[in-house]
């Protein structure tokens, strides 16, 4: 089993999510992810296998748009 290192996203992670997990198109998932954790409306957390990402997720300031889940956090 390997260690993962999970942190908040960096501006120059964004390439490296786009070259190991590419965004569905040319909508540049990471890059709006980032973006709004710049804005401080979303923490964007990504999880390092080493050097390479492995994946992320983001909690959004506001709660989630699920009913079910804003009471969570």
């Amino acid at each position: 089993m390997t260690d993962v290192d999970i942190r908040e996203c960096r501006a120059d992670d964004v390439p490296l999510l786009e070259t190991h997990l590419p965004s569905p198109g040319a909508n540049r998932y990471h890059e709006a992810r980032y973006r709004r954790q710049a804005e401080n409306t979303s923490t964007f957390l990504v999880a390092w296998d080493g050097d390479r990402p492995g994946g992320g997720g983001a909690a959004l300031a506001g709660g989630g748009g699920a009913p079910a889940w804003r009471g969570r956090f």
